[in-house]
């Protein structure tokens, strides 16, 4: 689910996937995995993030380090995406989501070994909030 004026589309995705595993006969214990991992994405934080979490964050996060052309592409569709926003709080919003995964002292797990994921990451994130300030 998937709605960029809401804030709770991570809750409402792991309730439909909660709701469909039910149905397919899934344990509770699975299910509240799934649930949990679909929720903790709305964060992406690797504080206390499980080993399977840390991966689905990973795989979530993967175009932050994706090619610099690749990462424009996605740039722009992050823009059109919120195309109800004005520029100037795009700017405000964008550049404080971008301050946040550049603050933190790992984007992605380090246990997951992909530090050239990492390096890339950075520089596109940096690169962008340049955009951001010109």
């Amino acid at each position: 689910i998937y709605d960029p004026t809401s804030a709770g589309n991570e809750v409402a995705s792991g309730r439909l996937a909660a709701t469909a595993l039910g149905e397919l006969g899934w344990d509770a214990g699975r299910i509240a995995n799934v649930d949990d991992m679909i929720v903790a994405t709305a964060h992406h934080e690797l504080g206390d993030a499980t080993t399977d979490q840390a991966v689905l964050f990973a795989a979530d996060l993967a175009v932050l380090a994706a090619e610099p052309a690749g990462y424009s592409d996605y740039m722009r569709n992050v823009r059109r995406e919120y195309a109800h926003v004005t520029d100037p709080d795009w700017v405000t919003g964008r550049s404080a989501v971008l301050r946040s995964f550049l603050g933190r002292a790992a984007i992605y797990a380090p246990e997951l070994g992909l530090g050239t994921w990492e390096q890339r990451a950075r520089g596109n994130l940096t690169a962008e909030l340049e955009t951001l300030r010109d």
